[in-house]
């Protein structure tokens, strides 16, 4: 992954993507309500912005894991209530069956092997245990309008292709559930309104990150052109922006 931001800038584009996802989020825990002494269990949780929405039950438990120190280290300063590992996603260290939720949010399209992680998070699930994919971008289905923001799609998908990552894992979830062994499986888009702008910490944020999936192709300069640019057609009700966003759950 990218690793030019501070973790605290990370913390802040997680939380903003988990703002996207949440509507997803309320609906499954009310749709997969967890009894007393539930283990819950995020895979690739970062510096906690989606985990830390959740509170354990009577007796039960929540857990994070992820590879990277740093944002762990962030994430137990700052919210320290979550059981928190240093592990490998493809090896998860804990005995079969130990959970009863398990989820990720943004995680898989950096996986060069993401059926390897899902059949490892299936064994440690119980039977009849729900794992949910919260969020799963797919860039090939990006719009961007007026026109000159169409260089958008195919100079990110570059980049996340440089880097390792998927660009195009969104519309595999459904398929990799399935290869994965699990039942009752659902997947959709997440829900997109026109009539919500973005505020500006999200526009600052977007043009950060195309900064850094673009490395070495804009200026600085340029760059800060495009979001002026950028900003003055949203004020003036021009902008269109999408990405799908995949989601999805099965159970063990």
């Amino acid at each position: 992954m990218i690793q030019h931001l501070s973790v605290s800038d990370w913390d802040r584009r997680f939380c903003i993507q988990s703002r996207w996802s949440s509507q997803i989020r309320r609906s499954c825990q009310v749709e997969f309500p967890l009894p007393p002494f539930s283990r819950i269990l995020e895979v690739g949780c970062g510096t906690g912005a989606v985990l830390s929405e959740y509170q354990p039950t009577a007796g039960g438990s929540i857990t994070g894991i992820d590879l990277d120190l740093e944002r762990l280290i962030f994430f137990h300063r700052n919210k320290p209530f979550a059981n928190l590992v240093a592990a490998d996603g493809y090896t998860l260290p804990f005995a079969p069956g130990e959970f009863d939720q398990c989820f990720c949010h943004y995680f898989l399209l950096w996986l060069k092997e993401p059926l390897l992680s899902i059949l490892e998070i299936k064994r440690v699930l119980k039977k009849g245990g729900q794992f949910f994919i919260f969020s799963e971008p797919d860039y090939g289905g990006r719009i961007d309008h007026p026109l000159e923001f169409e260089f958008i799609k195919d100079t990110q998908i570059k980049g996340l292709v440089r880097q390792g990552a998927d660009p195009y894992m969104g519309r595999k979830i459904f398929s990799l559930l399935h290869e994965a062994g699990f039942k009752s499986i659902q997947t959709g888009i997440l829900t997109w309104s026109s009539g919500i702008p973005s505020s500006d910490e999200e526009l600052d944020s977007e043009w950060e990150i195309f900064a850094l999936d673009s490395v070495g192709e804009f200026s600085p300069e340029s760059i800060s052109e495009l979001k002026s640019l950028d900003r003055k057609s949203r004020h003036e009700n021009k902008r269109i922006q999408y990405l799908p966003v995949f989601f999805g759950w099965g159970s063990a």
